[in-house]
């Protein structure tokens, strides 16, 4: 069982190695995303986050299946799979709005 000691720590260790990231995403002029390893958002910057509908801190911890209209949860699992075997991923993407419509991205 891990303390709560422990626990802050990772956080903050998480949090240290995401800080450069961070900045490249709320600099972009593209939408860009970042995501944890089982597909939940851990950053969004303004343009990527107006695709679904949303604010950036709204999509946090949010799956990115809900977002993807061309791929289900089967496809993403396999797709977010390789990545670690290629040490990046790119989704390319008709990306559904919370609204209904869909708009592709990349």
């Amino acid at each position: 069982m891990k303390s709560a000691h422990q626990s802050s720590k990772a956080k903050q260790e998480v949090e240290t190695e995401l800080k450069p990231r961070k900045s490249v995403i709320a600099t972009a002029i593209n939408g860009l995303r970042l995501a944890a390893a089982k597909g939940e958002l851990l950053e969004a910057n303004e343009t990527y986050a107006k695709v679904p509908g949303h604010s950036p801190g709204g999509l946090k911890g949010m799956h990115i299946s809900p977002f993807e209209a061309k791929e289900g949860a089967p496809e993403i699992a396999a797709h977010i799979a390789v990545i670690p075997m290629q040490s990046y991923g790119r989704f390319e993407a008709r990306h559904r709005h919370k609204n209904g419509y869909y708009s592709s991205c990349r």
